[in-house]
């Protein structure tokens, strides 16, 4: 079966991270290759789909050229005679992956929504987006969500299943020798780390966290806060960057925050952390925050994450709009916290990585079976 996946970024984020968990651990019958209108990526491709090279990267126009961006897109979707194409959206601000490839005529499409917001430009998109939620209402589709929030977020009316972002949680069971390990190899053995695995973003609100951890810092003088993650390469990625390096330097927070850039090594630096700080502004489902939990690793997070996050005691939700010093507080209570194996809670919240893809493989077959 061949199945085409449209949304691939060139900025490490949560739809990449799923796409690869997905790659990885697909049975071989399902032959799967990657549209993206990047022409670089901010990682390096190999490191994430590790299981073999039995795919394509195929590079189309970019949404700046419309008229070249359908024409490429359709024609890669005639020329490849795929089963199903599987489009990944944060937002239908951009409905063009859509129709094109309802229009071709190929056997079936799915929409998988993986946010609650559109990624830029925030007022048009918003605008943009409530618009063309009645054209996908009238489009016959497959619709996926990675939770109930996004389901609602990008489908309202519309059925739709939740898929949730599962992880191989065996890779985060916590293990105490990796962590003196990790903590030893960056030098943190003698700090309080708070991490943050997020692409630097105004979603992800590094700025925010910025202001926390001065906070932390009152009474935590051995506090360090592992930003971990690219950023967009946009004027606005580029912006907002900048914005948090300024900030440190501003704050004189030099010695107190590490910059560790994009890592394929998440689940062991969770072992590594003492907490993980997820001060979102929106989110379909923070992927963090399960892995965090998966790690037995205690998270406080904006409590604009869906519930269905909350899997363990490791979860506590703060109100994103509280001052920083509440967010202080909350992650200074979980310093004496002790760490567990959870894997069997993961599995029974349905975050195990084998169980949602072999739903997802169930989908794709039944899909293709009703075109039969």
């Amino acid at each position: 079966m061949k199945i085409l996946h449209v949304g691939l970024d060139k900025t490490l984020g949560g739809i990449e991270r799923f796409l690869f968990n997905v790659y990885n651990n697909r049975d071989k019958s399902f032959q799967m290759d990657f549209v993206t209108t990047a022409d670089r990526f901010n990682y390096v491709l190999s490191d994430f789909l590790t299981n073999d090279n039995d795919y394509q990267i195929i590079r189309i126009a970019n949404f700046s050229n419309p008229l070249r961006h359908v024409l490429d897109l359709y024609r890669c979707i005639q020329s490849g005679k795929y089963d199903i194409v599987h489009i990944h959206k944060n937002s239908l601000a951009n409905p063009l992956a859509i129709l094109v490839a309802s229009a071709t005529g190929s056997c079936k499409v799915i929409v998988h929504s993986h946010n609650t917001q559109p990624s830029t430009s925030r007022q048009i998109g918003m605008a943009l987006h409530w618009l063309n939620k009645r054209l996908l209402s009238k489009l016959s589709v497959m619709r996926l969500a990675c939770s109930r929030l996004a389901g609602d977020w990008l489908f309202h009316h519309s059925n739709y299943t939740v898929l949730h972002n599962a992880i191989d949680l065996d890779k985060f069971i916590f293990d105490i020798n990796i962590r003196k390990e990790v903590r030893t190899s960056l030098d943190l053995e003698d700090c309080f780390v708070i991490g943050a695995i997020a692409r630097i973003s105004d979603q992800k609100n590094q700025l925010f966290m910025l202001d926390i951890l001065q906070e932390v810092l009152r009474t935590e003088e051995r506090a360090m806060l592992v930003l971990v993650g690219g950023y967009p390469r946009s004027k606005e990625g580029e912006r907002y960057y900048q914005l948090v390096l300024d900030k440190i330097k501003r704050m004189h927070l030099d010695r107190n925050v590490r910059l560790l850039g994009s890592r394929d090594d998440a689940n062991q630096l969770y072992q590594a952390f003492d907490v993980a700080l997820i001060p979102s502004k929106y989110e379909g489902l923070s992927i963090a925050a399960i892995e965090a939990q998966a790690a037995g690793l205690p998270c406080v997070v904006s409590d604009v994450l869906s519930d269905e996050t909350r899997v363990s005691s490791y979860y506590t939700s703060v109100a994103l709009s509280a001052d920083p010093a509440n967010w202080a507080e909350a992650i200074l209570q979980q310093k004496y916290v002790k760490r567990s194996n959870m894997k069997k809670e993961m599995e029974a919240a349905g975050y195990a990585m084998k169980q949602e893809i072999h739903s997802l493989e169930e989908i794709y077959s039944n899909l293709v079976k009703t075109c039969d």
